[in-house]
C-alpha cells in the first residue's frame, strides 16, 4: 500500500501477448504504480518453459526491498505448480516453479527456478493452495500428494529473499496433518490456507477436511486450524471448527448436517486473530 501499487500475475497467451509468450505455459504480469489508474500490461515472460515443464495456477506477492520508496523498484515474487507437458493422466504435477522480477526491469532471460519431484512416491506437491506473505517472508501450502491420494502431510515452502539472486529461496517442509479416511476409501481432505499476521510471527494453517469420524460421523467436513507464534518454528495440536455450530445462524439450512467446501481464505489481523472466508 505505500507504494500504491497493485499487480497481477497471470498465464500469458500468445494471441493476447505476443511479445511475452509462445503458449499458455509462461507466466507474465499487468501492475499499476497509481493505484489502478493505468495499467502496465503483458510484462514479461517473467517465467519461460525449459522443454515441456509448462506453468500453470499461478500465485505472487509484491515484495518491496526495506527501505525502497519507488514502485519500479519493487519485485513480483511468485510461486506456481507445473505438470509434466500437461497431457494425459496420471501423477504428472511433478515441479514447483518459482522466481521474481522487478516492477520496472523485466529482465531476460527471466529469474526463475524449478524443483522437480519424482512421481508416485510420498510425498510431493501438487498444486498449491495458498499463498501469504509475512513481512517478507513467503509462505506457501499444497496437499501431499503420491500420484493418488493426500498422505496426511501438507506441503509447507517457506521462500526468504535473497538479495544475489534477487527472488525468494524456498525450502520445502512436510508438516504431518493426518484426515480420517471417508466411506469411499479416500482421504477427507479438501484444501489448506496459510495466513500470517503483519510480524510474521503469528500464523495459522487451516485445513477442510475431516480428522475424526468417531467424533464427528456424520462426514461433514470441518475446519481443522493450527497455529503458530513464533514464525512457524513449532505449531500447535489442530483445533477442530465445527461447523454444523453454523447451523442456527443459517436458520436451520442445513438441517443439523453443515460442511465447508471446497476452499477458504484467510487473513490475521493486527491482534493475532484469524478470519476465515469459506462455503457452508
Amino acid at each position: 500500500p505505500s507504494l500504491n501499487t497493485i499487480s497481477i500475475i497471470h498465464r500469458s497467451n500468445a494471441n493476447i501477448c505476443p511479445s511475452s509468450a509462445a503458449n499458455t505455459g509462461y507466466y507474465a504480469f499487468a501492475a499499476s504504480t497509481n493505484g489502478g489508474a493505468t495499467w502496465k500490461k503483458c510484462q514479461g515472460p517473467i517465467y519461460e518453459p525449459p522443454g515441456p515443464i509448462l506453468a500453470r495456477y499461478p500465485s505472487a506477492t509484491i515484495y518491496n526491498p526495506l527501505g525502497n520508496t519507488v514502485a519500479d523498484s519493487a519485485y513480483i515474487s511468485w510461486f506456481g505448480p507445473s505438470c509434466s507437458a500437461c497431457t494425459g493422466s496420471g501423477d504428472i504435477w511433478l515441479h514447483y516453479l518459482w522466481g521474481a522480477s522487478q516492477i520496472g526491469n523485466v529482465v531476460t532471460p527471466p529469474v526463475q527456478n524449478i524443483t522437480t519431484f519424482t512421481a508416485n512416491v510420498a510425498s510431493h506437491g501438487l498444486i498449491p493452495e495458498s499463498m501469504s506473505d509475512a513481512n517478507g517472508i513467503i509462505w506457501v501450502s499444497d496437499m501431499g500428494y503420491d500420484g493418488v491420494d493426500y498422505t496426511d502431510t501438507v506441503m509447507l515452502s517457506k521462500g526468504v529473499w535473497n538479495p544475489l539472486t534477487k527472488m525468494h529461496d524456498y525450502t520445502i517442509m512436510k508438516f504431518y496433518a493426518p484426515m480420517a479416511t471417508n466411506n469411499t476409501g479416500g482421504k477427507a481432505y479438501v484444501s489448506s490456507n496459510i495466513a500470517f499476521n503483519s510480524t510474521g510471527l503469528t500464523g495459522y494453517l487451516s485445513i477442510i477436511g475431516n480428522n475424526d469420524y468417531t467424533a464427528d460421523p456424520d462426514s461433514s467436513n470441518n475446519v481443522i486450524v493450527y497455529k503458530t507464534t513464533n514464525g512457524g518454528l513449532t505449531w500447535s495440536a489442530p483445533y477442530t471448527i465445527d461447523v454444523n455450530q453454523a447451523d442456527a445462524l443459517l436458520g436451520g439450512a442445513c438441517g443439523g448436517n453443515c460442511t465447508s467446501a471446497f476452499q477458504l481464505d484467510g487473513a490475521v489481523d493486527n491482534t493475532g486473530d484469524l478470519h476465515l472466508e469459506l462455503g457452508i
